[in-house]
């Protein structure tokens, strides 16, 4: 059996079938940067079909080029672990433990193939050492990806940036997100019950996420509350996550920002906070709400931000929910299409292209089943376990290593 040894920053509950399909097909070795978060553990029949290490199990934060001696030891656990296996495998590509990971793999005399998420590149706002180090890690991607034996793409967007650069279209291959189809999950029953409760009948708009400011809560309550103001309909918007706490990599603090968007819902009792909602009980919540909303903005402090991916939209679709979501969200442009499973929204103009689609869903409720049944065939074809099996396969292929 091929011999596969894969890193990741940590275990998530939404990557458990990457692992699974990974460890049903190949003699996988993970190594993991850091432990997983404590309210996600990996199951024990996940463990038990592969090979694991921990990296840094006392840390939470991602490596970084600042960390020298972390780094060239990062290296090295590579290096050592890469002798026994015929392929090394990286997430992601512009991440600096895979800048690490080429360095061990290529001291073991192994090939290595990076899954890849960036499909942006502005231009850089930094200045001084900031500015140069944004540089020479943008020019260490792009040599690291011409060089690998293949990079794996999330979808079209990744692709359509790889083939830019000039990464060989033959070597550019796709691997899903494949995480768990939650229609196929029962409900919590008395979390149901609850949020029935909760709605009242109402037609419910259901943000659910991260609350960064990349991702649009602030945006989404402002135009929702012009929204109430201008229709007379029963609507809520529920408010389903928490904001960061600390820097893991996931993104900056944002508890401030998270004050904002409370703040800005004061006073409104149709804006409802859920809070943050357990990885067993994400279903359910999708279950209970009409329309998902994820309004990712543009840009941030006058930087520009995307989505490398987004999970959040493959699940929604997977629940048979509309979407509406913008143009710097990734699975978006393989998932939505307005007008028929959701709308597709130009950061641009996104207040007003954001209104008209939630007075779309008010104006025109009987609509909802037809876009979630389109939503839920996209999700079909989205994430294909199948796909993502014949590329890594395709990719053993490619580095000349027998079945």
């Amino acid at each position: 059996m091929r011999r596969l040894l894969y890193l990741n920053n940590r275990y998530r509950t939404y990557d458990r079938r990457k692992y699974e399909l990974l460890a049903r097909h190949f003699d996988l070795t993970v190594l993991w940067i850091n432990p997983p978060p404590s309210e996600e553990p990996p199951p024990p029949e996940l463990l038990r079909d592969l090979r694991h290490q921990v990296f840094d199990p006392g840390r939470a934060d991602v490596v970084r080029p600042r960390h020298v001696g972390r780094s060239l030891r990062l290296a090295w656990r590579v290096r050592r672990l890469a002798r026994d296996a015929d392929l090394v495998l990286s997430s992601t590509s512009d991440s600096w433990k895979s800048k690490m990971a080429f360095l061990g793999a290529r001291a073991a005399g192994r090939p290595i193939a990076f899954r890849k998420e960036t499909w942006q590149r502005g231009p850089v706002q930094a200045r001084g050492p900031r500015s140069w180090n944004a540089r020479l890690q943008a020019r260490l991607t792009d040599a690291l990806e011409r060089r690998a034996v293949a990079v794996l793409h999330a979808g079209s967007r990744a692709r359509e940036h790889l083939l830019a650069k000039g990464v060989p279209a033959e070597r550019i291959l796709p691997f899903h997100y494949l995480h768990e189809d939650l229609a196929r999950l029962p409900p919590d029953a008395e979390r149901s019950a609850q949020l029935e409760s909760r709605k009242g009948g109402a037609l419910t708009f259901l943000y659910l996420g991260r609350i960064i400011p990349r991702k649009g809560l602030l945006v989404l309550i402002r135009v929702f509350r012009r929204l109430l103001a201008e229709e007379r309909a029963d609507v809520r918007l529920w408010v389903a996550g928490e904001a960061l706490s600390a820097d893991t990599g996931r993104g900056a603090v944002s508890t401030g920002y998270l004050d904002l968007c409370r703040r800005a819902a004061e006073g409104e009792p149709r804006i409802e906070q859920l809070g943050p909602v357990p990885p067993a009980q994400v279903h359910t919540v999708y279950a209970a709400a009409d329309v998902f909303v994820h309004p990712h903005v543009r840009e941030v402090d006058g930087r520009q931000t995307h989505e490398g991916w987004g999970n959040v939209v493959t699940e929604a679709a997977s629940m048979s929910k509309p979407i509406i979501t913008t143009d710097r969200v990734a699975s978006a442009f393989d998932v939505v299409t307005s007008g028929e499973s959701g709308f597709l929204l130009s950061t641009e103009n996104l207040e007003e292209e954001l209104l008209e689609a939630l007075r779309f869903f008010v104006r025109q409720p009987e609509a909802i089943p037809r876009f979630g049944r389109a939503a839920r065939a996209a999700f079909e074809t989205a994430v294909d376990p199948q796909l993502s099996l014949r590329s890594m396969r395709r990719v053993f292929e490619l580095a000349g290593i027998p079945d």
